[in-house]
């Protein structure tokens, strides 16, 4: 039996919906709607994902040259170089993960906007400054105005209070 890696990517999916699941569950009503309204039919169908992959034999680099429902693949572009990029957006979406918990989501939204838009996109200024204004407008006009969402505190107000931040 050969190792197949996309059963621990349906392994760590179904680790992260249990979880949610789990923790939605002493929510107050509506703030337990949403959470549970997606994770359990998404625990559900990863699971199914799951017993999937275990019966499906691994074919190596062959299964990234299939179509991908209407998408042909570029087979000019090594599996390396595919895997390299994926790896490289991967720690981008880590990167602002670590970011939100550390510094808040107000602060590491706008953050990643810039560098990603600069360094990934190659955007000119004009672009990333009124894309990031946007977004800064809706996180702290729409979001917490209108829909009245309220941000978990990040690690840094421990030690650093500026109320309209945190």
């Amino acid at each position: 039996m050969k190792f197949n890696p996309v059963i621990l990517f349906s392994v760590f999916l179904i680790i992260v919906f249990a979880f949610a699941v789990f923790e939605a569950k002493d929510f107050a009503f509506a703030g337990r709607l949403f959470p549970l309204i997606v994770g359990i039919p998404a625990l559900i169908l990863t699971l199914v994902q799951f017993f999937l992959d275990l019966r499906a034999k691994p074919e190596g680099d062959e299964v990234a040259l299939q179509d991908f429902v209407d998408i042909a693949p570029d087979v000019s572009i090594p599996l390396t170089v595919v895997r390299t990029r994926a790896l490289r957006f991967l720690c981008w979406i880590l990167g602002l993960y670590l970011g939100i918990w550390v510094v808040g989501f107000k602060i590491a939204v706008p953050l990643f906007f810039i560098a990603f838009m600069r360094v990934e996109g190659r955007a000119r200024w004009l672009l990333i400054i009124s894309l990031t204004a946007l977004s800064v407008y809706a996180i702290f006009y729409h979001f917490e105005e209108l829909l009245g969402v309220f941000w978990p505190k990040p690690v840094i107000s421990r030690w650093v209070e500026i109320p309209w931040l945190f």
